[in-house]
């Protein structure tokens, strides 16, 4: 590992140690300038180190959280400020808080709001520092990447225009992947095409890629599985470009390149502990949730005998993981024997894609549209998260006959357990497109963790409550 190829981390440790120093600048400045030049009454000074360290800890501590240090590499230093300030206002606050719940303790308010005024300003100069000499040594060649660009659309030229004017970025663009053998002459801005997008294994490797960059997820590339799978065999990044930038700003964030908004598909070496974590804690949640739940289940049985005759559930064939069919359970929501009748009802289905949906569906029973509005109907499927066959948080399995209306890139949502809620649950449910939502399930797999898990299951809740697109 060579310091000038490698030179990143680096880079960020120096970065982490700086703020380090600014901070005990700062701290030590506050205190100088407000005991010792303003204030004149040494009577009503509190005690030093406790107060000191209370105010580093407090922005330290919100700074990582906050995202300051992820991905401070490819931040230019406009974002780096507003992450300075924003965390600055934010510790202020939590600072304020603090003091006036401590009444009893004695706090200098006037150095606490020195501090956090004077610590955002050092940091700024010395972060715009670190920045120029970012770049100054990226001209240079240093840490610089080799990247590759699949396909020749106009967002294709576009990134490569963008990364020819902002060397911050850190890439050099070695070559264009096409989709077909008649697009190898191309060539644009001096760079050419040097291989079909399926030879990106081989290409990869002869050009020491560490980047691909794919313009258009649902646009002309015919197996984004296989070139995520090669792509994670040689531990190369890819960033796909998003459409839906707004969407995914509110409910996962983004990577901004100079306007264009990208998804960053990054190796997971703890993908197998993540696993485990997450089966053990549905067999957990599972098993607690279903003996907790019994007496719900009595009383919603006894509501929909009562209503409608038929079963209390409803066992539906549905995809799981790896394409494989499963029976799904829920309570019965519509009339026994109308799930048949879908076809004659499919000119008022109010969703894009293989999905249906209605809101005025006549095959619901009075008690099924109570029951679906608040997702209780979807309560059974803990049986399936105890069984395996499910997770309680992952895409939602769809029918058989949803798969067969799949494209290429659509199935690639059909990669990791299949669960009760996901990100576009907790983002608009019903009132997305169907290309948002496998947008939403492809960031969630190549995303996925064990605190997005509990992020998503936390705001199921409000989202359930308040019926936002259930129907």
């Amino acid at each position: 590992m060579t310091i000038k190829k490698n030179w990143k981390f680096l880079y960020s440790g120096m970065t982490v140690l700086a703020d380090l120093l600014c901070a005990w600048s700062a701290v030590h400045l506050s205190w100088w300038l407000w005991f010792d030049l303003i204030s004149f009454s040494p009577v009503h000074r509190p005690s030093e180190h406790p107060l000191k360290m209370m105010v580093v800890v407090v922005f330290g501590t919100a700074l990582i959280l906050g995202g300051g240090y992820r991905g401070i590499f490819k931040k230019s230093i406009d974002d780096q400020w507003v992450e300075i300030y924003k965390t600055a206002l934010y510790s202020l606050l939590i600072t304020a808080a603090w003091v006036f719940a401590t009444k009893g303790y004695n706090y200098s308010r006037g150095f606490i709001i020195a501090y956090f005024l004077i610590l955002p300003a050092i940091l700024s100069l010395v972060r715009l520092a670190f920045y120029r000499v970012r770049i100054h040594l990226m001209k240079s060649g240093w840490g610089v990447k080799n990247a590759l660009i699949i396909g020749n659309s106009q967002t294709a030229r576009d990134i490569i225009d963008q990364l020819a004017i902002h060397h911050a970025f850190g890439y050099k663009i070695v070559g264009i992947l096409t989709e077909n053998s008649r697009d190898l002459n191309f060539a644009y801005r001096g760079i050419k095409a040097i291989g079909l997008s399926q030879e990106c294994d081989r290409v990869a490797r002869q050009y020491d890629v560490s980047q691909v960059f794919i313009p258009d997820l649902s646009g002309e590339l015919t197996d984004y599985n296989f070139l995520i799978a090669s792509c994670r065999r040689l531990n190369v990044e890819v960033r796909v470009v998003s459409h839906q930038a707004d969407l995914l700003a509110r409910v996962a964030g983004i990577y901004d390149m100079a306007g264009i908004s990208l998804l960053e598909r990054r190796s997971r070496p703890l993908a197998t502990l993540y696993a485990v974590l997450k089966r053990a804690s549905d067999i957990l949640v599972s098993g607690v949730g279903l003996v907790a739940c019994s007496p719900l289940f009595a009383v919603i049985a006894a509501v929909i005998r009562l209503d409608s005759p038929g079963p209390v559930f409803f066992k539906q064939e549905r995809v799981k993981k790896g394409g494989k069919p499963f029976q799904l359970y829920k309570f019965r929501t519509m009339f026994q024997g109308s799930d048949g009748i879908k076809d004659q009802m499919s000119g008022q289905n109010e969703l894009e894609g293989p999905i249906f949906k209605t809101r005025q569906d006549p095959r619901i029973t009075r008690t099924g549209r109570w029951l679906r509005r608040l997702s209780l109907d979807e309560l059974p499927q803990l049986i399936n998260v105890f069984k395996g066959e499910m997770s309680l948080v992952g895409p939602r399995p769809p029918l058989p006959s949803e798969v067969e209306h799949y494209q290429e890139w659509h199935k690639y949502r059909l990669n990791g357990p299949q669960g009760m809620t996901g990100l576009w649950q907790v983002s608009g449910r019903s009132e997305l497109s169907f290309e948002e939502m496998v947008l939403l399930d492809i960031y969630y797999l190549e995303y996925s963790s064990p605190l997005m898990d509990l992020e998503i299951l936390i705001k199921t809740i409000p989202a359930v409550i308040s019926a936002r697109g259930a129907y």
